[in-house]
């Protein structure tokens, strides 16, 4: 444990000049405006945060993800250091050390989004109920969702030594989930980038006679959990057994 902290302090020493903590400045503030759709509508605006937050999430979380986890990962890239590195410290420490500092940052991203929803709502007296449960799904959700795409980037970044194609991949993904809200769930889970929505505890009714909206709730999807859990242990165990006979 003492050498997993230490490997992760001097990933975060590396990223200095990385401007990484500048990307999540400007991103913090964006994803928080996000988690404010509730004030439209006092009555129901906690529902109504729920279900518009992971809507955006889904085209603003994956260039996130793509921008931290690569620029984690271009590090050894900038110096040829890989060899070096690797000299001083074992493949699996440093793809676990990456992994680590990349969903501590994605962690206190992902805090955000509840922590504003829990403000807007004291602060305009939303009239519907909100549980402890619910915000702490609500981050919960998001933020597996997130890992999913840091194992993703992570891998290819430290696959390619040219990073424009891992932050390619962040974009088409951000345009999957831009598009993937129009399909139906049949054809969305297959679609990563439509995961933040299918793990919403939130639907949406559409009156198309009176143009109206309506929100309900629906049960905790653990049954979606369950699967994204499990994609996310088994590509990060062949991910990482792959970069520890990549660098042997």
């Amino acid at each position: 444990m003492k050498k997993l902290v230490s490997d992760v302090r001097l990933e975060f020493m590396k990223m200095r000049r990385q401007h990484i903590w500048l990307v999540l400045l400007i991103s913090v503030p964006i994803l928080a405006k996000c988690a404010t759709t509730g004030k439209g509508s006092i009555a129901d605006g906690y529902t109504r945060s729920f279900y518009g937050a992971p809507l955006y999430n889904a085209i603003l979380m994956p260039i996130l993800c793509a921008t931290i986890a690569s620029r984690i990962c271009e590090n050894e890239y900038e110096g040829h250091a890989f060899k070096q590195l690797m000299t001083m410290q074992k493949p699996r420490e440093l793809f676990t050390a990456k992994f680590v500092v990349a969903a501590l940052l994605m962690a206190i991203v992902c805090c955000v989004q509840p922590i504003t929803i829990l403000v807007t709502g004291k602060m305009y007296h939303y009239a519907d109920a909100v549980t402890a449960s619910d915000i702490l799904f609500f981050a919960f959700s998001q933020y597996i969702v997130c890992i999913f795409f840091i194992i993703v980037i992570q891998i290819i970044s430290l696959y390619v030594e040219n990073q424009f194609v891992p932050m390619s991949i962040g974009v088409i993904l951000s345009l999957l989930g831009l598009f993937s809200m129009f399909f139906p769930p049949s054809v969305m889970r297959f679609m990563p980038s439509s995961y933040f929505a299918l793990l919403n505890f939130v639907g949406m009714n559409w009156d198309r006679a009176g143009r109206s909206v309506s929100y309900y709730r629906m049960g905790y999807p653990w049954g979606y959990v369950a699967i994204l859990a499990a994609v996310i242990i088994a590509l990060y165990t062949v991910s990482l057994r792959w970069f520890v006979n990549k660098e042997n």
